[in-house]
């Protein structure tokens, strides 16, 4: 398959968005009543958002039951590769802020596992979020929240808590 010119994307940019304004999205139906490729039963089939060159409206071509099917099937079958998408990318923005709040403890100076090291709330009151709620949200969030914590390690966040706990008590 041969690449198109940075021109020949354009012009097909242009015409689409010319299309586009001649088209009256009111007077296209939202579904049509035809034959499920699949199933092969006279069904209902949703608009697909776009347009043939002559203005007709694309609809699916499988009815709405066997769409909803392929939708689970295609869901599950990617399951394993967005969870492990996910899991890498929360793991790169641990680190990220590991090193943003410098990489090692505040009280003990532990830097060997990131996995180790924890944020801790100084005031427990100003906190909105924990960060592993808010770690896929955008940065700025992210920042706001970084600012009431401070790195420490495991133990030394057990400990913190120890002494926040024993005064509670007393």
């Amino acid at each position: 398959m041969s690449k198109n010119s940075s021109k020949t994307l354009e012009n097909r940019k242009l015409r689409r968005k010319e299309l586009r304004n001649k088209i009256d999205f009111s007077k296209v139906k939202k579904s049509i009543i035809k034959k499920c490729k699949l199933c092969g039963k006279i069904k209902n089939h949703k608009f697909t958002s776009s347009f043939n060159m002559d203005l007709t409206p694309q609809y699916r071509g499988r009815c709405v039951d066997c769409y909803n099917i392929y939708e689970k099937e295609l869901k599950k079958k990617n399951r394993k590769r967005l969870n492990a998408q996910a899991t890498l990318r929360k793991q790169k923005r641990r680190i990220r802020i590991v090193e943003i709040m410098g990489g090692k403890c505040k009280y003990c100076g532990y830097k060997k596992s990131v996995r180790a090291l924890t944020l801790h709330h100084v005031d427990a009151e100003k906190k909105e979020y924990t960060i592993s709620q808010i770690v896929d949200h955008n940065w700025d969030k992210i920042e706001k929240e970084l600012k009431k914590c401070e790195l420490v390690c495991f133990n030394c966040h057990m400990e913190i808590h120890e002494e926040i706990e024993n005064k509670k008590i007393n």
